[in-house]
């Protein structure tokens, strides 16, 4: 921010506040009364030397932290449900599958997992803790990129994940075709749920409900989701941006 100490119709405290409130930038003061006559006040040399080593000094802009991690977004069915009780217990759950805690909302709580499997079982733990305080909730899954933003998360990835959570029925957990193929030979089934438009119209995801984990049993949360039917769960309306991207 070049500024001239004696302009009277910009004066310099405005140009002194423009740089404290600009990323990165930096003010200096000339001597002068108007800033279009730099020109003519013969320090010209001065004035474009400034420019020069502040062009020089910029630093090139820094590539996002961005880490590859499985997200799991587990959202309460009824958002007038109390969600204290899903989100007192949810740290635990996911720390004690190896997670992280992101953060908990209003009707839901988001992690992350190094390994998909882990976040399919928390998934599962959180659904039936919360069913035994009789609530509800619906899960997503998705493997991909994300951008760490101090202790949040944010990009793409973690987009797909809440459109993942939101196409699930009540009890479900619906993951993406990258996790599924993730957790080849864990012994965990899936169901087919069809194909879904998560990043666009024109781009179908193939999704897929968890049915077992190889033992052949679910748990009560699990078997009534798994009995409303193979039909595919509502389709997402993508005409405006999902919350939190």
């Amino acid at each position: 921010m070049i500024q001239r100490a004696g302009d009277r119709v910009v004066p310099p405290c405005h140009g002194r506040y423009l740089a404290s409130h600009i990323a990165g930038a930096r003010y200096w003061e000339q001597p002068g009364d108007h800033w279009l006559r730099f020109a003519a006040s013969g320090d010209c040399e001065a004035f474009c030397a400034e420019i020069a080593d502040f062009l020089a000094s910029t630093s090139p802009p820094v590539e996002p932290d961005r880490v590859l991690a499985t997200i799991l977004y587990a959202k309460t069915v009824d958002r007038r449900a109390e969600a204290a009780p899903v989100e007192s217990a949810a740290g635990d759950l996911v720390r004690g599958h190896r997670g992280r805690l992101i953060r908990t909302t209003a009707d839901g709580v988001l992690a992350t997992f190094d390994a998909p499997g882990q976040a399919i079982r928390c998934a599962a733990a959180v659904r039936e803790g919360a069913a035994a305080a009789g609530i509800q909730i619906r899960a997503g899954v998705h493997t991909g990129e994300v951008d760490l933003v101090g202790e949040d998360i944010a990009g793409l990835s973690v987009q797909i994940t809440d459109r993942v959570a939101a196409l699930a029925r009540p009890a479900e957990i619906l993951v993406s075709r990258t996790v599924k193929d993730l957790v080849t030979g864990s012994g965990i089934t899936f169901a087919e749920r069809g194909s879904h438009p998560l990043n666009g119209p024109s781009d179908q995801w193939p999704l897929f409900a968890v049915t077992g984990f190889g033992d052949g049993a679910l748990t009560a949360a699990g078997r009534h989701a798994h009995a409303a039917g193979p039909e595919a769960p509502v389709r997402l309306n993508l005409s405006h941006d999902e919350p939190g991207s």
